[in-house]
């Protein structure tokens, strides 16, 4: 059986099949419930997801797995990208289309952050700037629904930022690239120096709001940065934010969703 990716997949599509193909771009993902088939298509380098029934525990080293009423387009979009290394889309604004980074990214990420050395509010890349986009990229997407992207101009794709959605803890002021049940989000943006004042960082910053409320509604969203930082300062107004703490050179503002 053959599906098209804009077309939506139920529980009722696969439950007469016990293999069946979900292609794009000549590149497909099979779907089975035969332990056995599975271990033969992976084997053969292929993406295959593991049909579960209710309330089953995936088979142990499985990659992809799910339950039929859990199948959906977009789900299997997901395995398409993370098994083919694809950058998913993240948001498309009025100005700009934000994506998951890839590898080639780095230089321009590198540039923006020679350019913030002095900047207080701003994170580096370690040393190894390299291997540390390559494993955030393998392990951040494919196991968490929030990160940093890429932000492109949306009329030629050039990379002008980098920004998203970092796990956050108002109680000791930390963030981190996990996030357990009941942790809070941080807002995290950085546009290069030659694209700002155009209001991309606050057009970024509007659609990291909006898939915070839609992806963890129950989570609340801050915004950290320095006294001296006005843009961002007037940006969390804009985004309904008020201030909660102001300590020597940080101030935190709680974000309106």
């Amino acid at each position: 059986m053959l599906i098209r990716p804009e077309r939506s997949v139920t529980g009722r599509d696969v439950s007469d099949w016990e293999t069946f193909l979900f292609y794009r771009n000549e590149q497909e993902v099979y779907l089975t419930e035969d332990e056995i088939l599975l271990q033969r298509i992976t084997a053969a380098g292929y993406p295959c997801v593991c049909l579960l029934e209710e309330g089953a525990a995936p088979p142990w080293g499985v990659r992809f797995a799910a339950e039929r009423e859990a199948l959906t387009a977009d789900y299997l979009s997901f395995v398409w990208h993370r098994f083919y290394r694809k950058p998913q889309m993240i948001a498309v604004t009025a100005h700009l289309m934000i994506r998951e980074s890839v590898m080639e990214d780095l230089p321009a990420f590198l540039e923006m952050y020679r350019q913030e050395r002095q900047n207080p509010d701003v994170t580096a890349f370690t040393e190894e700037p390299e291997q540390e986009l390559y494993s955030y990229i393998r392990v951040q997407y494919e196991f968490f629904d929030y990160g940093l992207w890429t932000i492109t101009l949306k009329e030629n794709g050039s990379v002008i930022g980098r920004g998203g959605l970092t796990a956050y803890s108002p109680e000791t002021d930390t963030s981190s690239q996990t996030k357990s049940e009941g942790t809070d989000l941080e807002l995290a943006y950085l546009i290069a120096e030659e694209f700002r004042g155009c209001g991309f960082g606050a057009e970024a910053a509007e659609a990291f709001v909006k898939l915070a409320a839609q992806r963890f509604p129950e989570a609340a969203v801050y915004l950290r940065t320095s006294p001296e930082n006005r843009a961002s300062a007037a940006i969390a107004g804009s985004l309904g934010g008020s201030l909660q703490k102001s300590r020597g050179r940080q101030q935190v503002y709680l974000i309106d969703l």
